[in-house]
């Protein structure tokens, strides 16, 4: 549907409760990502690799397709 900045802030406002939330983090880098702002996915990126390393490595890929 194209809502990616509004997804982005309801991620952003899950992460305010609960910012060691791994999923809330890699949806947010998928946001991110999808907005064209690769700083900001690069940061969720970042903040992921130690909550879950399975997670993180998926949204690197997305971020670096190796294609």
């Amino acid at each position: 549907m194209g809502l990616y900045a509004e997804a982005a802030g309801a991620f952003e406002a899950v992460l305010e409760i609960d910012p060691l939330n791994p999923r809330a983090r890699y949806s947010l880098g998928l946001c991110k990502l999808y907005l064209e702002d690769t700083a900001g996915a690069i940061a969720e990126y970042t903040a992921l690799k130690d909550l879950d390393p399975t997670l993180a490595s998926d949204l690197y890929e997305r971020i670096y397709p190796t294609r």
